[in-house]
């Protein structure tokens, strides 16, 4: 385990994780790695962030993966944001048909699920 000070001024030990041992502070949310996320031209199993930094490494094996996981990471911003879109339009237009449009409000209530497991919540 490494010892070291954060920005609240306390000390965090590091090992299984971060944890911060100052009463006044609370941890900090870790963020993800900046987009747009690329595969390494050299290495296409490496996968590289917006600053060309090192992200992770996939199988050799599984070169579709590391590919997809890239589309994926790269596409999660704009889908998240369209499919919110969709559903607020949704909402307004189905508010003064009530149970004529049951299928809409299904369709509403899966895509909110989905928002939230893309969302983490």
């Amino acid at each position: 385990m490494k010892t070291r000070k954060h920005d609240g001024g306390c000390t965090i030990t590091t090992g299984n994780g971060n944890f911060c041992t100052c009463a006044t502070t609370e941890p900090k949310q870790a963020e993800h790695t900046p987009t747009p996320w690329r595969l390494d031209k050299q290495n296409p199993s490496l996968l590289r962030d917006a600053k060309g930094l090192y992200v992770a490494k996939i199988s050799e094996e599984l070169p579709a993966d590391a590919a997809f996981i890239v589309r994926a990471v790269n596409a999660h911003e704009a889908l998240l944001k369209a499919l919110k879109a969709c559903v607020a339009s949704l909402q307004r237009d189905t508010e003064d048909f009530g149970h004529e449009v049951a299928h809409i409000n299904y369709a509403i209530r899966d895509a909110e699920q989905a928002i939230a497991r893309a969302e983490g919540t």
